[in-house]
């Protein structure tokens, strides 16, 4: 995690980025401890929380600012986008037009700035848990109970106990079954209103209430895609119900939402296969055309180019994956509507000729796909 630097240092760009990863780490974790915290400013909060009100009342002064005036006020002040913090940000985050939290809860740059800080409570879902399921099923090859968890993931961000027991007898799953439990946790009462808890139309994820009434989705994915208020299923707050950890909801939940979505642009005439997570998630998916044809896919769904370009290394190549001609980072349009410039950044960042993938849209990666897969399926019928 980064460390203070003594109060009579003076301002450094990248001190300050060290000090927007330090509060994103102290906003999701306290997301995790209280989901009510976020939108009333009850205590008690994190210590990392206090170091970062100390930081930001001396930085607020130097620019002559007004500071955050105390921990409500803190986590309010965090709800303007990033280029309106009053110091110097690193290049990848100057013009950066997202909060860290919304009435939601923290948004994806949030979750993706705590990543990146080291967080030790999202290192304990990323690395313990999910690393722990790669690890287990690339052992003992099990890439069913893989895809199977990773679409539980994705389907199923809300388990009532008629689907809880459902999972419990699933026999793919069963080999991981000791990490589902851990996945989810019971809801907190702090997100029902008057007595029901919501469901996002949209995602499928528990929603937020919101101060004015009503519920509110976190996702990304929904708030930009302006569905975040459309509620779907409700369920009674004296009934029992799980969700899926946050950092899961944000980091596997939400971007699979895109996996999934692409997966199923893909399934055309002329595509004979998408596989899902192929090797125990080596890649996304792999897609295979009628002519044999086969093109690696990671789907990236982050906020800020910078911090994708952080993540993104060659892509694997041998077994257990079959030969690929293509090796494509693919992002969902609404994070290239979002920013300008975002596919290019990433691309200048990790250039194709030393990294060996190409950056594309979501929507790209399918129409060139359409194209080779109506090519291939007139070939084999002339």
């Amino acid at each position: 995690m980064a460390q203070d630097r003594p109060e009579s240092a003076g301002p450094e760009t990248a001190d300050q980025g060290d000090l927007v990863r330090l509060t994103a780490s102290g906003l999701v974790l306290l997301a995790q401890r209280d989901a009510a915290v976020l939108r009333e400013g009850a205590s008690p909060y994190p210590p990392v929380l206090q170091r970062v009100l100390n930081r930001l009342t001396l930085e607020s002064w130097n620019a002559g600012r007004l500071p955050p005036q105390d921990m409500t006020d803190l986590v309010r002040w965090c709800r303007k986008p990033l280029k309106e913090w009053p110091f110097p940000l690193p290049g990848g985050l100057v013009a950066e037009d997202e909060p860290l939290v919304t009435e939601a809860g923290p948004t994806q740059l949030c979750l993706s700035l705590a990543l990146s800080a080291g967080n030790p409570e999202l290192e304990l879902v990323q690395n313990r848990l999910m690393g722990e399921a790669v690890r287990r099923c690339r052992e003992q090859s099990l890439q069913a109970a893989y895809e199977a968890l990773r679409r539980l993931c994705v389907r199923e961000p809300i388990l009532d106990a008629r689907r809880w027991a459902k999972v419990q007898r699933t026999a793919v799953l069963e080999p991981v079954m000791d990490l589902v439990a851990q996945f989810y946790l019971p809801v907190p009462s702090a997100l029902q209103v008057h007595g029901v808890f919501a469901a996002c139309k949209s995602c499928c994820g528990l929603m937020a209430p919101r101060s004015r009434g009503g519920w509110i989705c976190a996702l990304d994915q929904c708030r930009l895609g302006g569905t975040w208020r459309r509620v779907g299923t409700r369920y009674a707050a004296d009934k029992p119900l799980w969700m899926l950890r946050t950092a899961l909801r944000l980091y596997t939940h939400g971007p699979g939402l895109a996996e999934t979505q692409l997966e199923d642009a893909l399934r055309m005439p002329g595509v004979v296969d998408v596989l899902m997570w192929p090797g125990v998630d080596l890649v996304d998916l792999l897609v295979v055309f009628a002519d044999g044809t086969c093109w690696a896919i990671d789907v990236k769904d982050h906020a800020n180019p910078d911090l994708l370009a952080e993540g993104l290394h060659r892509f694997p190549r041998g077994e257990p994956l079959p030969p690929y001609r293509r090796a494509i980072v693919a992002v969902p349009q609404y994070r290239i509507d979002r920013a300008q410039g975002y596919l290019e950044r990433v691309r200048s960042l990790r250039p194709r000729a030393e990294y060996g993938f190409e950056v594309l849209s979501v929507e790209d990666v399918v129409r060139q796909a359409a194209r080779l897969a109506s090519r291939v399926s007139r070939s084999s019928h002339a």
